[in-house]
């Protein structure tokens, strides 16, 4: 009973648990975004390939980062959860990066 009583997950309204659902969302709507774009994509090649897994890796990191934001990240010290915040910047440039190429390489 004592080990229960240590377990406290807090969904308040910090900013790790705000950041965790973020990029809980995030991690969600760019896979489906990559998705879309796959079927509209024809010819595979290496750099395909480097993309394919670049998005798989992205996904779980963003899906992971933010569940362990979401249900542990009010015990983080302050330090942790800006790096938690720089990651999310770099994976955000990433998002943003690969959208615009692929649009940029659309036309």
């Amino acid at each position: 009973m004592l080990n229960l009583a240590q377990v406290n997950v807090a969904l308040g309204n910090t900013p790790a648990t705000q950041l965790g659902l973020i990029y809980m969302i995030l991690g969600a709507v760019y896979l489906v975004c990559w998705i879309v774009w796959l079927k509209s994509k024809a010819t595979i090649n290496n750099t395909f390939i480097c993309q394919i897994i670049q998005t798989i890796l992205v996904t779980l990191a963003l899906e992971l980062c933010g569940f362990l934001m979401l249900y542990h990240g009010w015990r983080l010290d302050p330090l942790l959860q800006f790096s938690q915040v720089l990651l999310f910047l770099l994976l955000l440039y990433f998002i943003i990066r690969d959208s615009l190429s692929q649009m940029l390489n659309r036309n």
